[in-house]
């Protein structure tokens, strides 16, 4: 059983998926931190989308990035069976390869870690401030109902501790079983 953690920047999916791997002796992988050849097998990479946003604006730079995006996903899957996986907002919030995207997490324990956008601006302390050029993209993340689609099940992490979250997501996935 794969479990795969979703969710907005500062959810927790990367502490709480280290944690949920070491029980279940299991590898953790987070998808920001290994995707980048990913990204390169459809012609991608971070310095072209930060390169296409000077030239176009984040929204549509966003935009292009999603084939790059939804790939890394499906890879990643292929490539780290029964382990836990972090998906970064973006990979999650893409309109272009969507199917894929679904087609890779199904049959998987898919888990949204949710918490309001105030609390997660708080987590973050500031930095990034995820509004660029007047929209809110933090907000967009939190609200456009895409990870909800995704997901098989919902753990709240606002006010409760990192191992609070792992027992939660693990309880929540073996109940799925």
């Amino acid at each position: 059983m794969t479990i795969v953690l979703i969710g907005p920047p500062r959810a927790g999916k990367s502490t709480v998926g280290a944690l949920v791997a070491a029980r279940l002796g299991r590898p953790f992988v987070d998808l920001d931190a290994v995707a980048a050849p990913w990204y390169a097998e459809v012609g991608w990479s971070v310095e072209r989308f930060r390169t296409r946003i000077g030239e176009v604006g984040y929204a549509i730079a966003h935009a292009e990035w999603e084939i790059a995006l939804s790939h890394a996903v499906v890879r990643m899957v292929e490539e780290h069976p029964n382990a836990v996986l972090a998906l970064g907002a973006g990979h999650t919030h893409t309109r272009v390869g969507r199917a894929e995207v679904e087609a890779a997490l199904a049959g998987h324990q898919v888990v949204r870690l949710r918490a309001p956008v105030e609390v997660l601006r708080e987590r973050a302390g500031g930095w990034p401030a995820w509004i660029v050029s007047g929209e809110d993209w933090l907000a967009r993340w939190c609200e456009d109902g895409l990870d909800e689609h995704l997901a098989r099940v919902t753990v709240e992490t606002a006010g409760r501790t990192p191992d609070e979250l792992a027992d939660a997501v693990l309880v929540a996935c073996l109940r799925r079983v």
